[in-house]
């Protein structure tokens, strides 16, 4: 489980110069993405090896082989799963014809009537298909898939755990830096995505079916969307081929059709007559597809919303109260930021931080003290060049990655004491979480260090 995003590409539509014009626009968004993203390296010092995050993205550049590789971010300090891309198209796509290519059909959202509906990988070369976790390095990646969906229209796609709101944001960062403006992917995009299926299909049906497993928008925009572009009686059938692919009404997706539905056309008789149609043909037992158990589906969902809503009426009244200025009663609330800003948002709100370093720091050092400080191997005095190999050897052993300007930081620290601290920090063989993530923290943290080898200088 986690937030992933996948990017899917038809390689045998896409030209060979294209498709490096796409690369090298890509590296114009991580260029001025607003913290400097990384790739995860390992390097070799003083004959021990160690793990980096660099932000030297791009590896064997001039060759064919040239690609960015992009893990997580500088300024957060957040990574997860790595996504990369090659320069070139024949590195990029060796062989596509591996991959399908239906007669008639040439557009890379296809996937076959019989057994694909469900595979939204569909039909190309699953480029991406991996967790970002949704860390700040997700909206440069968002980036890429829909610059990449917008240069090769039909013939690559964008997907995964993202929103119109986000995409809206990345796209205006984006568009900013590009000579030609990118749009947003068509998973968000209703009215675009079922025009597009229904010229793809010729038929609403198998449209709709398609629709609903590469919709990624607001689920309030589906049936709006399709009524724009269906006569009623499509409309309708689109609603059976919904309905009927659930075994019973009180299924989320069934109950969330059908209340849609009727938000956008108000058609109750069109919505019974497709109830019963179902139970008749078979498609589920009688009993799960009835009016009967369409109004009890129903008045569930509207018993549900009157609690969330009286929910919230109280939670907006509990924070109008706490808020209450006397000074003023004018509202001093803010415009959400957008594009850039909303990126250095959300790239400020995942970045980490601990209220009380200071005495976490002091605690820290002295329990290294009472502990491997102790022990007769630091009794010795190992000298600088000792201290920093063995600073390597540890951290490479335990598996622990840091940023290259913390290791640029440590390799040119000369306080033996404060070295001889990290070193036993680094040594600890302890996995659990929060141990994890505060050692990474404060061997990173230069403003750190004298605190922990229990110096008087006040933390700046």
């Amino acid at each position: 489980m986690g937030i992933q995003i996948y990017l899917t590409a038809k390689g045998t539509d896409i030209p060979a110069d294209l498709w490096e014009q796409v690369y090298h626009e890509s590296l114009v968004l991580f260029g001025n993405f607003p913290s400097r993203l990384t790739r995860l390296e390992v390097q070799e010092r003083r004959g021990e090896k160690r793990y980096v995050y660099t932000p030297e993205t791009v590896s064997n550049r001039d060759t064919p082989d040239e690609h960015w590789r992009v893990v997580g971010d500088l300024s957060s300090r957040q990574e997860a799963e790595d996504f990369k891309l090659y320069r070139h198209h024949k590195r990029q796509f060796p062989d596509d014809r591996f991959y399908r290519d239906p007669a008639g059909s040439y557009d890379v959202l296809w996937a076959e009537p019989d057994d694909g509906f469900n595979d939204f990988h569909g039909n190309g070369c699953l480029l991406w298909d991996s967790k970002t976790q949704g860390y700040p390095y997700h909206y440069a990646l968002l980036a890429v898939g829909m610059l990449v969906e917008s240069r090769c229209p039909r013939a690559a796609y964008v997907i995964g755990d993202i929103d119109r709101r986000e995409a809206r944001e990345v796209r205006v960062w984006a568009n900013a830096l590009l000579e030609e403006p990118i749009d947003l992917p068509v998973c968000v995009d209703p009215d675009r995505l079922y025009r597009r299926l229904y010229e793809l299909y010729g038929d609403e049906r198998p449209a709709f079916r398609r629709f609903d497993t590469l919709y990624r928008g607001e689920p309030s925009e589906v049936w709006p969307a399709i009524v724009r572009h269906a006569d009623p009686p499509a409309v309708r059938r689109c609603l059976a081929e919904g309905l009927g692919s659930y075994d019973s009404l009180e299924s989320a997706g069934a109950s969330e059709h059908a209340i849609r539905y009727l938000e956008a056309t108000g058609d109750v008789a069109g919505l019974i007559e497709t109830v019963r149609g179902i139970a008749f043909r078979g498609d589920g037992e009688p009993q799960e597809f009835s009016p009967e158990r369409l109004l009890e589906t129903i008045r569930k969902s509207e018993e549900t919303a009157r609690k969330e809503l009286r929910w919230v009426a109280a939670k907006v009244d509990e924070l109008g109260r706490s808020d209450a200025s006397p000074e003023s009663s004018e509202s001093t609330a803010e415009s959400p930021p957008t594009g850039e800003d909303y990126i250095r948002a959300q790239i400020a709100g995942q970045t980490p931080g601990y209220p009380d370093e200071e005495g976490l720091v002091r605690e820290t050092g002295a329990v290294l003290r009472e502990g491997p400080l102790s022990s007769s191997v630091f009794a010795k005095r190992p000298d600088r060049d000792v201290l920093l190999g063995a600073l390597y050897r540890a951290t490479h052993e335990n598996q622990i990655v840091l940023t290259a300007p913390s290791w640029d930081e440590i390799d040119a620290l000369e306080d033996e004491e404060v070295l001889k601290h990290l070193l036993a920090l680094a040594s600890v063989r302890k996995r659990e979480l929060h141990f994890w993530n505060w050692r990474r923290y404060l061997l990173e943290q230069p403003r750190l260090w004298d605190a922990l080898a229990d110096r008087g200088t006040p933390i700046r």
